[in-house]
């Protein structure tokens, strides 16, 4: 790489650096206990949409 990096591509890394210490400490979750809080969220999020849209 060379010696001047764009300030995207060193956020991109200080990220994956972040991402690389959480997983060697244990910080992880199971990726299905992941997707089921998302999908939570966005149903959670369209039923507060459509009931804001009806008053």
């Amino acid at each position: 790489m060379s010696q001047q990096m764009h300030p995207e591509a060193l956020a991109l890394l200080k990220v994956l650096s972040l991402g690389n210490r959480d997983v060697a400490a244990g910080r992880t979750k199971p990726v299905a206990d992941v997707i089921a809080r998302l999908r939570a969220k966005r149903t959670e999020l369209i039923v507060r949409a459509g009931r804001s849209t009806k008053s």
